[in-house]
Parts: C-alpha cells; sequence; structure tokens
C-alpha cells in the first residue's frame, strides 16, 4: 500500500510528466491527442515539484482526462466549424 505512493520513476515508456506555458500538467508521450491538439506549440517543461493534486491526479490517470476549459473549447470550435 506505501507503494502507491512512491515517486514517478519513468515506468515502463520512460514517460514524463510535463508541464505546458498555459500551466497544465500531462504526460508528454501518453497524453491522448484531444489533449496535445489544445497545447500544440507551447512551450513544455518537465516537472521537478508539483502540487499534491497534481500528484493524485498522475497516480489515479486523471491527467489524460481532458479539462472542463478543454472541453469547452471544444464545444465553441465544433458550433463555429458548422
Amino acid at each position: 500500500m506505501l507503494g502507491w505512493l512512491l515517486p514517478h520513476k519513468g515506468g515502463k515508456e520512460n514517460d514524463l510528466v510535463v508541464r505546458c506555458s498555459c500551466g497544465r500538467a500531462m504526460w508528454l508521450q501518453g497524453a491522448p491527442k484531444k489533449v496535445k491538439a489544445h497545447h500544440f506549440g507551447h512551450h513544455m517543461k518537465v516537472v521537478e515539484h508539483g502540487s499534491l493534486w497534481e500528484f493524485f491526479k498522475m497516480k489515479t490517470g486523471l491527467l489524460n482526462r481532458r479539462t472542463l476549459s478543454e472541453c469547452f473549447k471544444d464545444y465553441l470550435q465544433r458550433g463555429t466549424n458548422a
């Protein structure tokens, strides 16, 4: 049970958690395409010190989920393209 509290070591794929210039933390290689599309062209930096909330999101898999603002931007873009 205490193994869950260990820091991230890269795992099998040696994937890294990065922070976008807008503040979003995500996986460098493992993030879904819909998440990466919102941050294309942003500067990415490897996360060395994150918050407890980001640690929880990393351990539970919530880093791969889109945020409400990303969903809202998709909804607005879909409305203008139609």
